[in-house]
């Protein structure tokens, strides 16, 4: 655990032009799963060495803050409205007003975690007195995501084929791709 602690998750990212919005989307969730371990990871690991330490809290902090606002986007501003301009089954409308929902109360939590990674990212010999703040918000942040993931990969994903045509579908991994691309010009987190 301690020789791992610190390595940025290493989630499936599809980049190719030819992946559709279902695989980046569920690129983006294995990510999500990966940061979720590694904040578990840190959180308990008040023993490993200080540059673990602080390159996991760095990663997990780049991580929440550029990219997942960006998945977000992805959800809220590019699959919801197409899917609910398709007229898409109740059980489909109900996940994407949940999925709305929850992505505010992941928000909250994120917003107790953030600052504590960037305190570790700056001063990793803190984390023997910042860990009890961490346990209970990683604990709250991974049932979260374990509530919020399934039913997106269960109903929303698959709706995108079964309710939309490919060139919409087209359309969405085109925003995606565009949405990582102008993050990576500016220099934010490899996606």
């Amino acid at each position: 655990m301690l020789l791992t602690i610190g390595q940025a998750p290493a989630g499936a990212s599809p980049g190719a032009e030819d992946a559709g919005p279902v695989a980046l989307l569920l690129a983006c969730h294995a990510r999500i799963r990966d940061f979720g371990a590694l904040a578990r990871r840190i959180a308990g690991a008040v023993d490993a060495p200080a540059s673990h330490v602080g390159d996991a809290a760095r990663d997990l902090h780049r991580y929440h803050t550029l990219a997942l606002p960006l998945h977000q986007a992805d959800e809220d501003l590019t699959v919801r409205p197409r899917l609910e301009a398709a007229a898409s089954a109740p059980e489909v409308r109900a996940a994407l007003a949940r999925m709305g929902d929850e992505h505010v109360a992941l928000e909250l939590v994120l917003a107790e975690l953030c600052p504590l990674w960037a305190t570790l990212r700056d001063d990793p010999t803190r984390l023997p007195e910042l860990a009890p703040r961490l346990i209970a918000p990683t604990d709250a942040l991974i049932a979260l995501w374990d509530q919020h993931l399934a039913p997106e990969e269960a109903l929303i994903f698959p709706a995108l084929a079964a309710v939309l045509s490919p060139a919409e579908n087209a359309a969405i991994a085109a925003e995606i791709r565009a949405r990582r691309d102008a993050e990576r010009a500016a220099g934010g987190f490899s996606l």
